[in-house]
């Protein structure tokens, strides 16, 4: 996890790719929080001629464009980690291919944790794996500890008030 797709309105050399292979690991792996060992990567290139802004066809305008996907699981990013993760892939793209033209999109899919997975093994099915196994896993126990607090609380709210209905 995850995994970009990256489509260009012209081709590059493999200079230029493993450039971008780079900065767009390094996105999901410094802003996203991912780890760059499971990050997987596809280039595609639809040729200028075939590709349109506002009905202007690109290889008339000498533009280049581009098109990101990036794949991550549902709710492991706020939304300020999303917004920076945008504007670096548009960065990363317009420093290595550009000028680009403004109309170049990056998408960001958040899939649920259940219909996500590699190796065979869901995302939802590796947390709970490494909880069953013994592993730490940091947000299962932050989550599992701020529930027991709430819970723990909301029954001595209850206790209070109750108390002092009495009185």
């Amino acid at each position: 996890m995850p995994f970009i797709s990256i489509e260009l309105s012209e081709a590059i050399n493999e200079t230029q790719k493993q450039s971008l292979a780079e900065g767009a690991t390094k996105i999901m792996q410094d802003i996203l929080r991912k780890k760059a060992d499971l990050t997987a990567l596809n280039f595609s290139v639809t040729d200028a001629d075939h590709w349109f802004i506002n009905s202007k066809n690109l290889a008339k305008t000498f533009t280049n464009s581009a098109f990101i996907t990036a794949h991550i699981s549902a709710g492991t990013n706020t939304k300020e980690e999303k917004a920076m993760a945008i504007s670096e892939f548009y960065n990363l793209l317009d420093k290595q291919i550009g000028p680009i033209h403004p109309t170049s999109y990056v998408v960001l899919e958040e899939t649920p944790m259940t219909d996500w997975g590699y190796a065979g093994k869901t995302q939802q099915d590796r947390a709970i794996q490494r909880t069953q196994n013994g592993a730490i896993d940091t947000n299962f126990y932050l989550d599992n500890g701020r529930n027991e607090r709430a819970e723990a609380f909301s029954k001595w709210l209850t206790r209070a008030k109750n108390i002092f209905r009495m009185t």
